[in-house]
């Protein structure tokens, strides 16, 4: 497959998202590797699929609409 653009989100992608007010810091992983408490989710989850295709500063909606999550750039 081949890679993605810089700051878009993709499978193996580490992300930060601001919810709710509240960062939070996910990996999009196999089913295989998908640790929920460990923030590793799988790429076919329905938060995964949300962000997957997005870019750094851009927001998506999650549950539909309910919830709006915007795509922050890596820490450090």
């Amino acid at each position: 497959a081949p890679t993605p653009p810089e700051g878009e989100v993709a499978f193996g992608s580490r992300v930060r998202v601001r919810m709710g007010g509240r960062e939070r810091g996910f990996e999009i992983v196999g089913h295989d590797e998908a640790d929920a408490a460990a923030g590793r989710i799988p790429f076919a989850a329905p938060l995964a699929r949300a962000l997957i295709g997005a870019l750094e500063g851009e927001t998506v909606e999650f549950g539909d609409g309910v919830e709006v999550l915007e795509v922050l750039p890596p820490a450090g």
